[in-house]
């Protein structure tokens, strides 16, 4: 433990030290700290720059594909709907995907979207959806106002009354209701025209045909395609991001060992700082692949349980718990082996302080006068006064055998 504690004490040193005998000044420390927090913010933009080229589970099976293929939600009632959702509300409603986008998906999405591009590429189906929805719009907001008026509201009976018995029965409904029931019917009419003329488009029957193809086996084995990707994407994303990470590691390493060796003081005080940033995000990833894998692979059904009872925040209670233990542990490391009190009474004696209380003591006293604590004894070997924390005495050289040092 001697070994690691030297080794900790140099690296802290290396840290806020040009040189043994030249402090970091404050302005200095300023510039340094800047620099630290400057080339975080570039790695951690960098590493999701980095990683968004690697293909994601969006990217691979888009949501729209998914629900096409595998939630089978398109039917013959809302296809046109969902399509026309799709070429004018999607997300690449106002950008063509380009060739690399298209071959990052699965080659059932890749079919289903070079579909939907040469539907967007006709300008005249495009100009059909764009006048669907203007129609659908126009008869919701019409359909909105007639329903707000009571008490009668139902289009069915205006449409099976006349206007003549509907001034003599139906007091109630004015010439307005009248007029916005026959325009809803209107409405409705070319809307039904114009899904009869977009199905009659080669290019609609062709995306179609492409999404009622599929069997169920086929549907299936996309599902299993799907979850394998997302069960390997962990790893592939973490070995993604430490190809980015680990070269500027092994490159800060080797700055920050050449610098010692050459013992370059501002150079080594750089690259230690350097090091001290790069694992940050290093750990951070190391963390989150952790908190992945666990719910994911190991105590799965344990998760699906808490799921089921809408009771996760209890993994996240154990989370808090966990770190809090693992830290009292660190800390207890690291104040009884690394900063112990005899190597804080040993710090305070070296800046001239009270082995007891630290507070900065007069010249050739034996006593602190603030807490009263004796600094000096006999040595065991010459019976001269030595400091009662050293571990050898001033005047003989001999190693004491202090409590402290027992």
């Amino acid at each position: 433990m001697s070994i690691v504690r030297k080794r900790f004490i140099s690296f802290k040193n290396n840290l806020t030290k040009i040189k043994d005998k030249e402090p970091l000044g404050r302005l200095s420390l300023v510039v340094i700290v800047l620099l630290d927090i400057f080339v975080l913010i570039v790695l951690f933009k960098g590493l999701a720059d980095h990683t968004n080229q690697l293909t994601s589970l969006s990217q691979y099976a888009p949501q729209t594909c998914q629900e096409a293929f595998i939630n089978q939600s398109w039917t013959p009632e809302n296809e046109i709907d969902k399509l026309q959702n799709v070429v004018l509300f999607d997300y690449y409603r106002y950008s063509s995907l380009s060739t690399m986008d298209l071959k990052r998906m699965h080659p059932k999405c890749e079919e289903f979207y070079i579909n939907v591009e040469l539907i967007k590429a006709d300008s005249l189906l495009m100009q059909l959806f764009i006048k669907r929805e203007s129609l659908q719009q126009e008869s919701n907001q019409l359909n909105e106002r007639v329903a707000s008026r009571k008490p009668v509201t139902d289009n069915t009976l205006l449409s099976d009354i006349s206007r003549k018995n509907s001034f003599n029965k139906h007091p109630s409904i004015s010439a307005k209701n009248i007029a916005e029931t026959d325009k809803l019917e209107m409405l409705t009419s070319n809307l039904d025209k114009i899904n009869d003329e977009i199905h009659t488009k080669q290019k609609i029957k062709d995306l179609l045909d492409t999404i009622n193809s599929w069997d169920g086996k086929q549907r299936l084995q996309f599902i299993a395609e799907i979850e394998t990707f997302e069960k390997w994407y962990i790893f592939r994303e973490f070995g993604w991001q430490m190809l980015f990470l680990i070269p500027l590691f092994w490159i800060f390493y080797f700055w920050n060992h050449r610098s010692l060796k050459k013992e370059n003081g501002l150079q080594l005080l750089i690259s230690t700082h350097l090091l001290v940033v790069i694992v940050i995000p290093i750990f951070i990833k190391i963390i989150d692949v952790v908190l992945e894998l666990i719910p994911l692979h190991f105590f799965k059904k344990l998760f699906e349980a808490l799921a089921a009872f809408h009771l996760m925040a209890i993994w996240h209670y154990v989370l808090i718990l966990l770190s809090i233990l693992v830290a009292i542990f660190l800390i207890y490391i690291i104040q009884k082996k690394l900063f112990n009190k005899k190597r804080l009474q040993q710090k305070r004696l070296s800046n001239s302080c009270c082995i007891e209380c630290g507070k900065k003591l007069p010249s050739n006293v034996k006593n602190c006068p603030f807490c009263g604590m004796q600094q000096v004894e006999n040595c065991s070997e010459c019976s001269v006064e030595t400091y009662v924390c050293g571990d050898f005495c001033i005047n003989c050289g001999s190693k004491r055998d202090t409590p402290l040092n027992k």
